[in-house]
């Protein structure tokens, strides 16, 4: 990743989400190298995401999630029952992901949360860049913190 940053609020939600697995990083820098692997399981829906930061002097994060669809919309569920619906489309050959809700799931029930609980309007941005090359861009803007978070970088895609 070429740059990987938080505000002090976008800190704090990183801390304060350890419980459900870590699902935001508490570590900035520049230029950290990253590992992403994409996997199924047999039997559960989905496709899961493993992001493995590699920071400086630090053991390497991993943050996992699930990509999924739920009655037809996206969704990615972090740990503890805890995620996102999202809206995907595509712009000027980017593909976009964009957070409508956070929701937790109990039982079989998704419950929305507040938006002000939330780290913010999460946005998700792929653009192919050729050649197995892809830029990821993540922004969290919060509608009273700001921006919380805020990553991007160039990935090439292996084939296994």
């Amino acid at each position: 990743m070429e740059v990987v940053a938080c505000s002090r609020a976008g800190w704090l939600f990183a801390f304060l989400t350890k419980i459900i697995g870590n699902p935001l990083s508490p570590y900035q820098g520049k230029n950290i190298p990253m590992d992403v692997v994409l996997t199924t399981h047999q039997n559960k829906p989905g496709v899961y995401w493993c992001r493995t930061y590699h920071f400086p002097g630090k053991k390497p994060f991993s943050v996992t999630s699930v990509k999924k669809d739920n009655c037809g919309q996206m969704m990615e569920m972090v740990g503890g029952g805890f995620g996102m619906f999202l809206d995907v489309l595509a712009e000027n050959g980017e593909l976009h992901f964009k957070s409508t809700r956070y929701v937790w799931k109990f039982i079989k029930w998704y419950l929305p949360l507040p938006h002000w609980l939330s780290p913010g309007k999460t946005h998700v941005i792929h653009q192919d860049l050729g050649l197995g090359n892809f830029r990821f861009t993540i922004t969290m803007d919060h509608p009273i913190l700001k921006r919380t978070f805020y990553q991007t970088g160039v990935f090439h895609e292996h084939q296994s």
